[in-house]
């Protein structure tokens, strides 16, 4: 796909796809049984018909290709939903995060930094390519920048980390809600085959 195949993906898409970075963090942790239940989510959640999601997610995940294409895939348009979204779309997204996180005045300044009018219609995706370039030169040892343009990097990512830390801390917590579930049914489910009698596992099998 092109870029311009993924320029119509907005704030209402972030969640729609959040689930495949569930399923990355399932799969990084060596937990193939919660990668498929968080497939099995987000099948769900992009409409696939309930008596179809167990077949679809076994067809997905017959091979390693085939697994990781559809991660690559669905990880592309989960992260264009956030590069496109507006910085106003995305505190009204996490609006309950931030009135949980912040006492009532920094709310109230929170609120303002991204509703106001110089900053509610400015692209996520474009704060995110300026907060990689001032790490890019505060992190740098190369000797190719000048003291002027640390601080002013210094300067600009202090700011943009008003943005930023929110956002990542939110869409975080998020993506929890969906893994943490799955993984404590994992867990039950291994330690419970450890005790399960010899002729109920024959059963099961």
């Amino acid at each position: 796909m092109t870029n311009d195949d993924y320029k119509n993906y907005g704030v209402a898409d972030i969640k729609r796809y959040r689930a495949i970075a569930a399923a990355r963090q399932s799969l990084e942790q060596k937990d193939s049984e919660g990668a498929k239940k968080s497939l099995e989510k987000l099948a769900e959640s992009i409409g696939v018909a309930e008596k179809d999601r167990e077949a679809v997610v076994s067809s997905i995940t017959s091979s390693g290709q085939s697994l990781e294409a559809c991660l690559k895939n669905f990880e592309a348009k989960y992260g264009a939903a956030q590069a496109n979204s507006t910085i106003g779309d995305l505190f009204n997204l996490y609006k309950d995060n931030f009135k949980s996180y912040l006492n009532e005045e920094n709310y109230k300044e929170a609120e303002t930094l991204f509703t106001g009018k110089d900053n509610a219609n400015k692209k996520y995706g474009d704060l995110i390519e300026k907060y990689g370039k001032a790490q890019e030169i505060l992190k740098s040892k190369t000797g190719n920048f000048s003291e002027e343009q640390k601080k002013k990097a210094e300067k600009e990512y202090k700011e943009l980390s008003k943005y930023m830390t929110p956002l990542q801390v939110f869409e975080n917590l998020e993506v929890k809600k969906i893994a943490e579930p799955i993984e404590k049914s994992s867990i039950k489910e291994l330690l419970n085959s450890l005790y399960q009698k010899e002729e109920e596992t024959k059963k099961a099998a």
